[in-house]
């Protein structure tokens, strides 16, 4: 029989896992305090500097994507941006808090701030386990995808047809016609987004999130909310390396193409979640990912004598040179890894990267890593990377409703449909302990950081978990 977990028990688990986040669960401070912090920092004037040819992409992207709609990207001083979600529409319900964090203390002050965006992973598969194919709405589960394309990737797939009632009808789940009724407005909204510049589903995702976002929110406030534009980001982080990697005066050029630097990073990052065999040998990739055009999957790397190559023979070969990972990332056969992701966007650019506890867990140690690999290969940018900071956690989880007197979660579609945000529930969002936010995900954080053969039974249910949300009417 499996020993039993109270609360306590399972937070002094997590803390020794990832000890970086061990005050998530005695956080007091208010989340409009919290969110104060986050959209504070004081960029280094090189860091802005660093930063212009990202805002350009950035921009080149949303007017490609958006044409003549009314979109007011406000970048603020410098890049502040929610990384946390998983490139999808908007469902899982830790995501759409964060979202809204991200905005809290001027959610409401679109005519002065503008609309804010996100810069979302997009080589997950359509399973991931935040969406699972589909949408959840009503404590039900709709696949929008077929089950044999479960493993390809959200940014590679090819524009897609939705018809939410077709889909329904296929459905394991029964649905009231109250509910059905609920999924012919989302189906309007569709139908009533110019897909014409989308060249993949990835792009639909952008467009469909932007006009669902001021559906969570009352009538009455939807002229004034600020808009959520969630972008897939590897699109854009590929596109920027192509003329990146040109540049032999950065630290990750050499660390791709010099030899002699490259062992010191491999060696250094061994076993760093988001780099390479992380969770034992062959877990991970270096560098890049390959990606399979045949089954829009990709596949991991191993490094061997200066060659990117898969043991199973999925992808092709790379040779590490610039011209060589600069065609493929053209061509759209290598997909960027955590690690080379994050050595350009954070540690070069300076950007001010909003995570979930793992993120900010995994980015700190390779931060504290890089600085170590800077001292002995580039003393000079030590004290750029000093300031920045990779401490910064966004997931958590805001949304519920009473049902039965009991209290359940707010899945996106409810939101939009079920259970509008009102300026009331806003107010008392903001003033939300941090660490009741962090709660009613106890759970899943639990069992993403305890490998299985260590996990224990969790002897508590999810009202426990819900306390700071008692004033939910």
């Amino acid at each position: 029989m499996l020993e039993k977990f109270s609360i306590r028990e399972a937070i002094q688990e997590i803390k020794k896992v990832e000890p970086e986040n061990a005050a998530l669960f005695e956080n007091e401070t208010t989340l409009i305090e919290t969110y104060r912090k986050l959209v504070s920092h004081t960029f280094h004037l090189t860091h802005l500097e660093r930063q212009k040819p990202y805002k350009d992409l950035i921009s080149k992207k949303v007017s490609s994507l958006f044409g003549k709609e009314d979109i007011r990207i406000n970048f603020g001083e410098g890049l502040i941006v929610n990384t946390s979600d998983h490139h999808g529409i908007f469902n899982f319900p830790p995501f759409v808090s964060a979202h809204l964090l991200r905005g809290l203390g001027t959610i409401l002050e679109r005519e002065k701030y503008g609309d804010y965006f996100s810069l979302n992973a997009g080589n997950i598969p359509l399973n991931d386990i935040s969406h699972r194919r589909g949408l959840h709405f009503s404590q039900k589960h709709i696949n929008l995808f077929p089950k044999q394309d479960k493993n390809k990737l959200v940014s590679r797939y090819p524009v897609y047809k939705f018809n939410m009632r077709e889909r329904a009808a296929k459905s394991n789940e029964k649905f009231s016609e109250s509910e059905l009724l609920q999924l012919d407005k989302f189906q309007e909204l569709i139908n009533s987004v110019d897909f014409s510049n989308c060249s993949k589903l990835s792009d639909q995702i952008s467009k469909i999130n932007y006009h669902l976002w001021q559906h969570f929110f009352v009538a009455n406030l939807r002229d004034k909310v600020r808009k959520c534009i969630t972008l897939e980001h590897d699109e854009i982080l590929s596109e920027f390396l192509c003329g990146f990697l040109k540049d032999k005066n950065t630290p990750l050029w050499r660390a791709l193409f010099d030899p002699e630097v490259r062992d010191l990073v491999v060696e250094r990052f061994h076993g760093i979640y988001g780099a390479w065999n992380y969770a034992g040998q062959g877990t991970g990739t270096f560098f890049f990912w390959g990606f399979n055009q045949q089954e829009g999957r990709e596949f991991r790397y191993e490094l061997q004598d200066g060659r990117l190559t898969n043991p199973q023979g999925k992808v092709e070969d790379v040779e590490l040179n610039p011209d060589m990972v600069i065609a493929q990332l053209r061509n759209g056969l290598l997909i960027p890894s955590i690690f080379t992701k994050f050595a350009v966007f954070t540690f070069y650019l300076g950007a001010k990267a909003l995570g979930g506890p793992g993120q900010v867990a995994y980015l700190s140690r390779m931060k504290k890593t890089w600085k170590e690999v800077l001292l002995e290969i580039d003393p000079d940018e030590v004290a750029l990377l000093d300031t920045v900071d990779t401490t910064n956690s966004v997931m958590l989880e805001l949304f519920f409703r009473r049902n039965s007197n009991k209290l359940c979660r707010d899945w996106g579609l409810d939101l939009a449909y079920l259970d509008n945000i009102t300026l009331e529930y806003l107010e008392n969002v903001k003033n939300v302990k941090a660490r009741h936010g962090i709660m009613p995900l106890l759970r899943e954080y639990y069992w993403k950081v305890t490998v299985p053969a260590n996990r224990k039974t969790l002897d508590f249910n999810d009202q426990e978990l819900y306390q700071g949300f008692s004033w939910v009417r």
